[in-house]
């Protein structure tokens, strides 16, 4: 059975996208993968934002800092911005104007779920993905999918909503 990080890596490999927004890196295995899809596809660029580590309780080792699992090779396509997402990711969006695909992996509580995807789905471009890691902790990726009526999947825990081509 594949896991989450293959799933995510096969449907950026498959969508060629041009700009991803990714919502909580820590380590960043899931910006490798979706790194390294987009070397592979020679072509996009992902927009990270995750807070600094400060938490000494943190997953991220001691002495290590955000992002520090992406190798320099990768770093190329790749902007990571610390801070809250609820501050840098509205900022964020305007700047780019539209995204291919949005990522949340940040804070999984309802509330900030449901903000970040209803942020998120106003720039996505029609045809676009909005992906969201453990999508069993609550309801939000679920009611979202439902409240926009959109098309959805979970595989590995993780959850495709598609933004029909009709809205």
């Amino acid at each position: 059975m594949a896991s989450a990080l293959d799933s995510i890596y096969v449907v950026i490999r498959a969508l060629k996208p041009n700009i991803i927004v990714e919502t909580g890196v820590a380590n960043s295995a899931s910006s490798f993968y979706i790194l390294l899809a987009l070397k592979k596809n020679n072509k996009g660029h992902l927009f990270s934002i995750d807070l600094p580590n400060l938490d000494p309780t943190s997953m991220i080792p001691k002495n290590k800092e955000v992002g520090w699992l992406v190798p320099q090779i990768l770093r190329e396509r790749w902007t990571l911005i610390l801070g809250k997402v609820e501050e840098k990711l509205p900022d964020l969006l305007d700047k780019l104007g539209a995204i291919d695909v949005f990522y949340h992996d940040s804070l999984h509580t309802y509330e900030h779920m449901m903000f970040e995807f209803k942020t998120a789905w106003r720039k996505l471009i029609r045809g676009g993905l909005l992906i969201s890691d453990n999508i069993d902790l609550n309801n939000a990726f679920i009611d979202f999918c439902k409240e926009v009526k959109a098309s959805w999947i979970d595989l590995a825990n993780v959850g495709f909503c598609l933004k029909n081509n009709f809205e």
